[in-house]
């Protein structure tokens, strides 16, 4: 894995354009660094968005499983 990476590496990674992936770095859902001139995204940062958003789709699978079982 590398240490940094590009705004469309990660536009890449996610099957997005990378304006989605600006947008997210404006919203502050994602955090960069300055190399430089460029703006990178670093490897942890990635790891802990991706993280985040597993642990929101698995709350919100046990939220409307339980829903599911109160209208049984």
């Amino acid at each position: 894995m590398k240490a940094f990476y590009s705004v469309n590496a990660i536009a890449n990674y996610f099957g997005v354009h990378p304006s989605t992936v600006r947008k997210m770095v404006d919203r502050g859902e994602l955090k960069t660094v300055r190399i430089g001139k460029r703006e990178r995204i670093p490897a942890c940062e990635l790891r802990r968005y991706t993280e985040a958003s597993t642990d929101a789709k698995n709350t919100n699978k046990e939220n409307d499983n339980a829903t599911n079982d109160t209208k049984l």
